[in-house]
């Protein structure tokens, strides 16, 4: 099955959203309780883990092309 530029163009967008949305999740603030902290360090490994199945998924489709 061959993916078409534009799916690949709009996986890259979502690489790059979830990359920024990620790296927000890197700030600790003063005063953060440890579970508030262990929570926003779940969500961003959670993310990361997703941006790179992304980044999986467009090596893939660009050696089907």
């Amino acid at each position: 099955m061959a993916f078409m530029p534009v799916v690949i163009a709009e996986l890259r967008m979502r690489v790059a959203e979830l990359d920024v949305r990620a790296a927000r999740l890197d700030i600790g603030y003063p005063g953060e309780s440890a579970g508030t902290a262990s929570r926003r360090y779940r969500d961003r490994q959670r993310l990361q883990c997703l941006a790179r199945d992304y980044k999986r998924l467009i090596e893939l489709a660009e050696a089907e092309q």
